[in-house]
């Protein structure tokens, strides 16, 4: 199984989505958090304390705090808290329809409630349905791993180096159709057009265009980002950044943007702010450093949070070699 740098891919998902990055943003340690409580042997929510008069009181219990820190990083984080239209880990979907992080920090609460919630979650995770989904979430990202690592090792086998560009249709949602609808809908209409930009791409040989790749992505705005990633050869270090004809960029313009509310733009790859530089030379030292970042983004991410549960966010659509 592929592994990632844990900081490079919580600024990764925060970039992504046009969130600040930080502790109670990071869904890896919400996911951790969850598998400590699917294995906690001592789940009572109130434990009594006797105070030096004799008189009992009810305290909560550690599992308790914890619970409550769990259920506050749920309600605070906007990729889990139902204010964007992603797919999570099996994990985390199945704590989140427990409907606990749907409680108000002054609602009074039945600890019996609490309690029979987490036994269920607890036994949900040990069934066969839980186990199938989960391999199931990790097979998608792994397929994409293998793809990506398959497709860079032939890249930089029959080239010196790389710059990536980035074409970016920026479309917002329909507020007014179902949440999952929406994205289904949109990425259905980003497919039926990739065949003909890619034509629109590569129609220049001059460009030197050596593969397409395209990664989709859901922001804070609401809006569905699909963005087609340009391989272009670069011999040297100090070759001149640019592409020589980009009068592709008017043709998919012309294409969608008449027709649509959605926008497209070109620019040199910086996925977000997440990339320091959209060039890669074979022999630079920095070289496997940059493309395990590169990976982070658009595969890495894949495997805590997506469009689809079932499909990945990161394709290849085109390779020269």
């Amino acid at each position: 199984m592929t592994t990632y740098n844990v900081l490079h891919l919580n600024v990764a998902i925060a970039c992504m989505h046009g969130i600040p990055a930080g502790a109670s943003k990071c869904i890896l340690s919400l996911q951790q958090k969850l598998k400590r409580i699917t294995s906690c042997s001592s789940i009572e929510m109130l434990k009594s304390i006797t105070d030096k008069d004799g008189i009992q009181h009810a305290r909560p219990t550690k599992f308790a705090l914890n619970l409550s820190e769990t259920i506050g990083l749920v309600q605070q984080n906007p990729l889990v808290n139902g204010q964007m239209r992603i797919s999570l880990p099996p994990l985390i979907e199945g704590f989140k329809r427990l409907g606990l992080p749907y409680f108000g920090v002054d609602q009074p609460i039945n600890p019996n409630f609490f309690q029979n919630a987490i036994k269920h979650f607890q036994l949900n995770t040990q069934t066969r349905a839980f186990d199938e989904a989960k391999q199931a979430w990790l097979e998608v990202s792994e397929h994409s791993a293998k793809g990506f690592d398959k497709a860079i090792k032939t890249l930089l086998k029959n080239v010196k180096g790389i710059d990536l560009y980035e074409l970016i249709i920026c479309t917002p949602l329909n507020p007014h159709l179902i949440a999952g609808l929406s994205v289904t809908n949109q990425t259905q209409y980003s497919h039926s057009l990739d065949k003909e930009i890619i034509q629109l791409i590569c129609k220049n040989e001059m460009n030197a265009v050596c593969a397409v790749m395209c990664k989709s992505e859901i922001n804070m705005h609401q809006h569905y980002v699909y963005r087609y990633i340009m391989a272009v050869q670069c011999e040297y270090v100090d070759d001149p950044i640019g592409i020589i004809d980009n009068s592709f960029v008017n043709e998919v313009q012309n294409l969608i943007e008449p027709y649509s509310n959605s926008r497209v733009y070109f620019q040199p790859c910086n996925l977000n702010g997440f990339m320091a530089t959209h060039r890669f030379m074979k022999n630079d030292p920095q070289c496997k450093a940059q493309i395990k970042r590169l990976k982070t983004y658009l595969v890495g991410t894949d495997t805590l949070v997506r469009l689809h549960s079932d499909q990945p966010s990161f394709r290849i659509l085109y390779t020269k070699f």
